[in-house]
């Protein structure tokens, strides 16, 4: 299912997105462990925590955060 990063809620913290590694190659699903709207400052839009695994590529599991336009789309992927 896809939806715009302006359309999350705290609803979908815990959810998995597709995220794409042009490095390794691969396609996996990052946990959302915390989303932020930000619509004040120079650059309005949502920030998004995420939980990425550990890859076969020999990449360690990591945390990161990105900050994107509310406009920006997101592949939400069942894990289960």
């Amino acid at each position: 299912m896809r939806i715009k990063a302006g359309d999350l809620t705290q609803e979908h913290v815990g959810k998995f997105v597709s995220i794409h590694d042009p490095e390794s190659g691969y396609v996996y699903a990052a946990k959302m462990i915390r989303i932020e709207r930000r619509e004040d400052g120079k650059s309005p839009g949502v920030s998004i925590w995420l939980e990425h695994p550990s890859l076969p590529s020999g990449r360690r599991a990591r945390g990161g955060l990105a900050h994107v336009r509310f406009d920006q789309e997101f592949e939400l992927v069942d894990t289960t």
